[in-house]
């Protein structure tokens, strides 16, 4: 059952907010909440599009793996992040796995109301459209960070778009582990214990999960500093 917090989540999600007053009860009706363990999944390769998801609280890693089970983390959706779509639109089985990040809870919304909805209203297409194209955006922008950019700078980068704000000094908490953000960013585990240890020099300084940004600006100003470094 969605709680009050469930329906705030998700009707103020960057798929389902819409700036008009499109009436989402009988989308949200026909949801469901689900809770998952850490390291369940979600679905797989071959499994059936028949829903769309949106992360209500936790986080959950998309990936493809090879035959050796090497990963490639294609995005880490958290709280308010939407996926699962583009397999629904194909109406194509899934391509990716969908795995949870510690425990989770999201928000399961069936296939026939959400394309009832998309295609009785064109608002609520065009913000489905929008959130789609930001969210292909967002993958080349890191492709191009993968593949011009040292590690350290995309750690970097990766650490400012979490810190919450503009304050000069701030804290964030990493999303999930490091292993999985090592992926996500193309990088190989001992690469991102490096490149997090060669931050303190820019006033990066972390315990577990935590890290503290002494100075945004001073690790901002990271990529005009630094030269290439192998993955």
């Amino acid at each position: 059952m969605l709680t009050n917090a469930d329906y705030l989540i998700a009707s103020h999600s960057g798929l389902l907010a819409l700036e008009s007053n499109i009436d989402l009860s009988p989308l949200l009706a026909a949801a469901d909440i689900r809770s998952f363990a850490n390291h369940e999944r979600i679905y797989q390769p071959g499994d059936e599009a028949d829903s769309i998801y949106v992360v209500t609280d936790g986080c959950v890693q998309i990936y493809r793996h090879n035959d050796e089970g090497r990963r490639a983390v294609m995005t880490i959706s958290a709280t308010g992040d939407a996926f699962g779509i583009s397999d629904v639109l194909d109406r194509s089985r899934r391509r990716d796995t969908a795995e949870v990040i510690r425990h989770c809870r999201v928000l399961q919304i069936p296939v026939r109301p959400f394309m009832k909805l998309l295609k009785a209203t064109p608002e609520m297409a065009i913000t489905v459209a929008r959130y789609l194209s930001r969210s292909k955006r967002e993958i080349t922008d890191r492709l191009e960070q993968i593949q011009l950019k040292p590690t350290t700078e995309r750690l970097a980068n990766f650490l400012l778009q979490l810190a919450p704000g503009t304050n000069s000094s701030t804290d964030i908490v990493l999303p999930c582990e490091k292993s999985v953000i090592a992926s996500y960013l193309g990088m190989k585990p001992e690469s991102f214990s490096r490149s997090l240890k060669e931050l303190k020099t820019y006033g990066v300084s972390n315990r577990g999960r935590r890290v503290h940004i002494e100075d945004r600006e001073r690790l901002s100003s990271l990529g005009h500093a630094i030269v290439g470094q192998p993955n």
